[in-house]
């Protein structure tokens, strides 16, 4: 019985004695590994719990409205305005929050009072459920409050980094006046940044959107977006079944009809987006991640089957120490665990490096990569920050090495089987 130390040593005399096809092996194990783990990332950051949307199993969002007059005059269709938010989204049983958030996030001018420099700032404007759905931790201060939506207060809180560049510390922030968009606002609030790579999350200023002007000038639709955070035992159907009872009470007392596309959508229909709905925005049966399976594992079986050849001439050039074995008495299934685990581990080598060669590929075009599912990412110029949880993962190092076991299984297992059923004088005669 051939011990785990004994397989290694055999590796590495293999690796020495043919180096080219050693390098080659890796290589493609690497190539096809970096592919398909680029893809692994991208669908990780977006669909995994991730800082500060650690509750996306629970979160959903409302967005499109189509008004129609019930005289069929007219039709609109945006977001929601701010008599719809109240009428719709107020008393929810089936959420624990519910963020409104407006779509008036932009380049925000930032001053300092006294000071000449300008500063940008990617702004948010929303209201204080927004802090209860995405779990954004403070480092100093508090959130602004339903007493500050209520009263219109000019109060902001700043992203850390955003914090830092103005004043040089995020506790040197708090209770600190700036001017935002020329109006004088109050610091109450410094947040661990998030990634611009989550559209509705990201911002470097958050603000009540009662700061906008006319924030509440009204028509059959708004400029306002909804995500909700889903109650424990409740169901998104209990959601949208609740929310269509408050459109089918609002409508019946006003000239309009309101249609919102079979939403809310679950935080995966919101994802993927137009992949995911028909024109109409209604719901279709989830398939991208099915499609994204099967590009993956085309990406590996394609590249297996050209590491095959390799695998055979390797085989071949063995043909008379694996024919000599044989006729000492080794058994088939022997020599075949044999070359597997020599082979798997050329592959695991392959898949490692693979796997660095994915996050350097993800770090160095992260500012356009993450835009393959969601073009906002980069509307703004701003460089996506990627922290330690969305590129270290048990998922991603499972498919890590799932990805190699397939490539080992569909590489090796075949060529090594084919030889070894060779009797033994066709072996050593093939040596020769």
């Amino acid at each position: 019985m051939i011990t785990t130390k004994q397989l290694i040593r055999s590796a590495l005399t293999q690796i020495k004695t043919a180096p080219l096809n050693t390098a080659l092996y890796i290589s493609g194990v690497a190539l096809a590994v970096t592919t398909v783990m680029v893809l692994s990332i991208i669908y990780h950051v977006k669909l995994s719990p991730i800082y500060p949307e650690n509750n996306r199993d629970r979160m959903a969002y409302l967005q499109q409205v189509r008004a129609t007059k019930k005289d069929g005059s007219g039709m609109s269709q945006y977001y929601m305005s701010h008599t719809l938010v109240k009428n719709w989204l107020s008393d929810l049983k089936s959420a624990d929050a519910v963020a409104v958030i407006s779509d008036s996030d932009q380049p925000a001018t930032i001053m300092i009072p006294g000071q000449e420099i300008l500063y940008n700032a990617v702004t948010k404007f929303t209201n204080p459920d927004f802090f209860k759905v995405y779990d954004y931790e403070f480092i100093a201060g508090v959130p602004f409050s339903p007493d500050d939506i209520a009263a219109g207060r000019n109060v902001a809180v700043l992203n850390q980094n955003k914090a830092d560049e103005l004043f040089g510390n995020a506790e040197a922030s708090i209770g600190r006046e700036i001017e935002v968009n020329f109006k004088s606002t109050k610091v109450i609030g410094v947040v661990k940044p998030g990634s611009a790579i989550s559209a509705n999350s990201f911002g470097e200023a958050f603000l009540p959107y009662t700061a906008i002007p006319g924030y509440d000038k009204d028509g059959d639709v708004g400029p306002y977006i909804a995500v909700f955070l889903i109650k424990p035992g409740k169901t998104i159907d209990d959601l949208k079944a609740e929310i269509s009872e408050h459109i089918r009470k609002s409508d019946s007392t006003i000239d309009v009809t309101h249609y919102i596309f079979n939403q809310p959508y679950t935080h995966y229909e919101q994802t993927f987006g137009s992949a995911y709905v028909d024109e109409d925005g209604n719901a279709k049966d989830a398939k991208t991640l099915g499609y994204y399976a099967i590009v993956a594992l085309i990406l590996l079986l394609v590249p297996a089957m050209n590491l095959s050849g390799l695998i055979i001439g390797g085989i071949n050039r063995r043909s008379g120490e694996i024919a000599i074995r044989k006729s000492f008495g080794a058994s088939r299934s022997g020599l075949l665990w044999q070359l597997m685990v020599e082979n798997f581990i050329l592959t695991l080598l392959g898949a490692i490096a693979g796997l660095f060669l994915s996050y350097v590929a993800v770090y160095f075009s992260r500012q356009w990569i993450f835009t393959i599912s969601d073009s906002w990412v980069n509307a703004y110029d701003s460089v996506p920050e990627l922290s330690p949880e969305m590129l270290l993962s048990p998922t991603l190092f499972a498919i890590v090495l799932i990805a190699a076991l397939i490539l080992n299984i569909a590489s090796s297992l075949i060529p090594s089987w084919w030889t070894l059923r060779h009797p033994i004088v066709q072996s050593l005669n093939e040596k020769r």
